[in-house]
């Protein structure tokens, strides 16, 4: 009985982690660019699930037109399952312009080093 129980948890974890993973707050189509200016800060938002072990991954910057300011991670509001379950985390990328000009951003959601999912923004 605990045997199907833990299995069951593990299953509900899972899959709470891969939907909410999914749900992406910055839209990001494959062939976006980013319009920036010099010195003009910006933010990318993605839905995270670390209780899972799944993150974002920044794999490729142009670093000659945009510095990598800081990145945190917030609650999400809007979650109101069991925050060990995952899916209650949104992670925060703030970059800045160093020159006027467009950009594109490839990041990777990344689980145990296997990627889920890649954007490019």
């Amino acid at each position: 009985m605990k045997l199907i129980r833990l299995i069951i948890f593990f299953v509900l974890v899972f899959f709470s982690c891969i939907s909410f993973g999914q749900a992406i707050e910055t839209k990001c189509d494959n062939d976006s660019v980013i319009k920036i200016n010099k010195n003009e800060p910006f933010e990318l938002s993605f839905g995270a699930c670390h209780d899972c072990g799944a993150r974002w991954f920044l794999e490729s910057i142009d670093t000659t037109g945009i510095k990598l300011i800081n990145t945190i991670n917030k609650t999400n509001p809007l979650f109101t399952g069991n925050p060990r379950a995952g899916g209650s985390v949104f992670e925060i990328w703030t970059f800045t312009g160093i020159k006027n000009g467009e950009y594109k951003l490839l990041f990777y959601y990344k689980r145990f080093g296997r990627i889920i999912q890649k954007k490019n923004c």
